[in-house]
């Protein structure tokens, strides 16, 4: 799995009343929300959330109290949450939280509670809500999320050249990839869309051997990149590059030989961007994984695999 370490965390909300006290959970190094447990009855009196951090499980105090009815929703190991929905009303002249809603990428749970009042959506936007804080007391009276917006992977090979990098804020997708290859990979341009409008990084590398240009689907997207490493006149580089997309795969462009074999892949996500080392030829690569599950493997010369 990939290091939450490397997540790009969004603080969002919170939502509702400015009653009870502050409540909050370090989110750095949660790999999954693992079980929520939400106390209701005509609003929403507590709300309790356990999660998996460095291999562990822990969870939140209850925040709230325990009035009402206990619903606690267990989620499967490839399940994460998408988007928060409620409503805020008014109870004693004090705004709190009527009801709750949780969408994740296989199902929709709730609504708990009473709809009433003003809605509110916190949605992740693509990512994944890996954690909460909000405000509590006798009920739940605001709720917010962390947001892991994107997560790094990488980069593998060497250290030579110069580090390069793209932001992945806000790109919706990946339109066309050129690779310059022949017997390792001597050049890459990423060409994306953010916010509607095209852009592209400058070339990483030089213009070296043959130059291949990928042009995607509107409806096609990034989900594993996979390559070798070895060495070349002293240099650790790349040596080839494999392209698997949702409909198809691409290459593989350069020679699939060298010290071991790499793939940055995603569950239920996309690979939205990258980063690299380069000088004459790519020395290193890494890419960012937004939504989903991401997960790096490293295949030794020997076979042995490691992730």
């Amino acid at each position: 799995m990939a290091s939450a370490s490397n997540a790009a965390l969004k603080k969002v909300g919170p939502y509702g009343g400015d009653g009870g006290e502050i409540r909050d959970m370090d989110a750095s190094g949660i790999t999954r929300i693992v079980k929520i447990g939400i106390r209701h009855g005509g609003a929403i009196d507590a709300l309790i959330v356990h999660f998996e951090r460095n291999g562990h499980e822990e969870s939140t105090d209850l925040w709230g109290t325990d009035g009402g009815e206990l619903t606690e929703i267990s989620f499967e190991e490839e399940e994460y949450i998408m988007a928060v929905k409620g409503h805020v009303g008014t109870y004693n002249n004090y705004k709190i939280l009527t009801s709750l809603v949780l969408e994740t990428n296989l199902r929709s749970y709730g609504p708990y509670g009473a709809e009433e009042g003003q809605s509110f959506e916190l949605s992740a936007e693509g990512g994944e809500i890996i954690g909460f804080h909000g405000r509590s007391g006798q009920f739940l009276h605001a709720i917010g999320v962390y947001v892991k917006a994107f997560v790094k992977l990488g980069p593998l090979g060497g250290s030579g050249g110069y580090v390069k990098d793209m932001d992945p804020s806000d790109i919706s997708r990946i339109v066309k990839i050129g690779v310059r290859h022949g017997g390792v990979i001597d050049g890459i341009v990423v060409h994306y869309e953010r916010n509607g409008h095209a852009e592209s990084t400058d070339l990483w590398g030089t213009e070296g051997g043959e130059l291949t240009e990928i042009s995607f689907e509107a409806n096609e997207y990034l989900i594993v990149v996979r390559g070798h490493v070895g060495v070349d006149n002293g240099y650790t580089i790349l040596k080839s590059l494999r392209l698997q997309t949702n409909l198809r795969t691409y290459g593989p462009y350069g020679a699939e030989e060298g010290q071991y074999s790499f793939e940055f892949s995603v569950q239920g996500g996309q690979i939205i961007g990258f980063h690299a080392r380069s000088g004459h030829f790519i020395d290193a690569l890494g890419v960012y994984v937004k939504g989903g599950r991401a997960e790096t493997k490293i295949v030794r010369t020997s076979g042995e695999a490691s992730s």
